[in-house]
């Protein structure tokens, strides 16, 4: 079973600077590196499965090549059932 099931303890107002200056610059090379996004997705997200359970986020090949290739602003002419507005939620997720 995942670890997904436990919730996230700890006030976030009371996070150091520190802290929150680490966050922006990870931030910073999750924007420079494709793959350092996808993997901490991978490690920290976790999504509802149409059956209602929860599991890890894993990018699909849709959703891999989407970050790969993406730029800064997008256009995304897209199939239904791929993944992509899970991936761009995650996106915005890790991004805030």
């Amino acid at each position: 079973m995942d670890d997904c099931a436990g919730g996230v303890r700890g006030d976030v107002a009371s996070k150091r600077l520190g802290e929150v200056d680490a966050l922006r610059e990870m931030g910073r090379r999750m924007d420079r590196r494709p793959g350092l996004l996808i993997e901490a997705a991978e490690k920290i997200l976790c999504i509802r499965t149409r059956e209602g359970q929860l599991r890890r986020l894993l990018a699909n090949p849709a959703q891999r090549a989407f970050e790969e290739r993406r730029g800064r602003q997008n256009i995304v002419l897209k199939a239904r059932q791929m993944g992509i507005t899970t991936w761009v939620s995650a996106r915005f997720f890790l991004r805030t």
